[in-house]
């Protein structure tokens, strides 16, 4: 359904027919990985929410992404200030 990926960090919102959610996700080196995980802890995050991880490891996943993702499907959002 949605998913957003970063060098650090990948999100994935699955959605059945049933409208029965889910969450993939994965952490490579995250600054934001323990905040992200406590965040998760809250219903109904505990139960809809599975850690993903990639057999040939997250830079190669992310690489390809960059590789095959159409540009016009990429956004780079910067800090402010």
């Amino acid at each position: 359904m949605h998913s957003f990926v970063t060098s650090t960090f990948y999100w994935r919102l699955d959605c059945e027919l049933a409208y029965n959610y889910r969450v993939y996700f994965a952490f490579h080196n995250c600054p934001y990985e323990d905040t992200v995980r406590q965040m998760m802890q809250g219903y109904p995050l505990d139960r809809t929410t599975q850690e993903h991880h990639f057999p040939q490891g997250y830079e190669a996943f992310y690489k390809r992404v960059l590789e095959v993702q159409d540009a016009i499907h990429m956004t780079t959002l910067k800090a402010p200030g």
